[in-house]
């Protein structure tokens, strides 16, 4: 599985909006990054039309901006847990 990458396209506070080509958005639960000074984790809540998903993000948002490439990971967000 190659690893696709979109662009942020709107931020609404903790809620992102990210644009993938069409049929290439990543399933529901998928955990994303979104690659601008620091690395922003997001996971993919739905499908709001063609190519875009509606994404919580997982921490502070400051210094993200519409355009900046979010990189799907393909795997489910992940704790550790014990040892």
């Amino acid at each position: 599985m190659s690893i696709q990458t979109g662009k942020l396209v709107r931020i609404t506070g903790p809620v992102l909006d990210v644009e993938f080509g069409q049929g290439q958005e990543p399933k529901i639960n998928t955990l994303l990054v979104a690659k601008g000074d620091r690395p922003v984790r997001a996971e993919v809540a739905a499908h709001i039309s063609p190519g875009v998903v509606r994404c919580i993000a997982m921490e502070a948002v400051e210094g993200l901006y519409c355009g900046l490439p979010v990189e799907d990971t393909g795997s489910p967000i992940t704790t550790p847990v014990g040892k």
